[in-house]
């Protein structure tokens, strides 16, 4: 009986080390205090150099319209790198230290927070706007976003998006 329960541990043993994830684990920074973030530019906050003028001011008027028009601010942020902190805990912290969701003038806010070194963004929908822009269309404009990035089209994947978050509250009356 004392044989059956070592072989029993044995097993599991080999079984937990067969599955384990043979790749390094990625090694995140904990958020012990504020990340130091650049002043906000507007809506358009490109701090890794990735946008041309032109595109910059394309978004700007885009964004400037989305928010007098439907009341809805929509700040886009490009970093080079997180400097290893989740995105999660990137986005949230400029959220928090831009005051994006505690305007009392708008009727929601969105942040696209977008590390380049990293290849990652995300999309923070404040709460007011949950209903109108539910995960599976958020999902869509990811993918979007997804097929312009991965073929070096930043600008033309981002205002396309912006267009089609644009017509998409402008269809909504408020």
């Amino acid at each position: 009986m004392h044989y059956a329960g070592i072989g029993l541990i044995l097993i599991l043993t080999i079984g937990l080390l067969h599955c384990a994830d043979p790749r390094p684990p990625k090694i995140i920074k904990v958020l012990v205090g504020p990340i130091e973030l650049a002043s906000r530019q507007g809506f358009v906050n490109d701090f890794a150099g990735i946008l041309d003028n032109s595109a910059r001011q394309k978004l700007e008027s885009d964004l400037d319209t989305l928010k007098r028009q439907v009341g809805i601010e929509l700040v886009i942020v490009i970093v080079k790198s997180t400097g290893g902190y989740s995105l999660e805990d990137h986005s949230m912290e400029i959220a928090r230290q831009w005051c994006l969701d505690c305007r009392l003038q708008t009727r929601g806010e969105i942040l696209l927070d977008i590390a380049m070194k990293d290849q990652e963004f995300r999309f923070n929908v404040s709460k007011p706007l949950w209903t109108d822009l539910p995960n599976e269309e958020v999902e869509k404009f990811q993918q979007a976003l997804e097929l312009s990035f991965s073929g070096g089209e930043y600008s033309k994947g981002l205002i396309d998006v912006v267009s089609k978050i644009s017509a998409k509250f402008a269809q909504r009356r408020y």
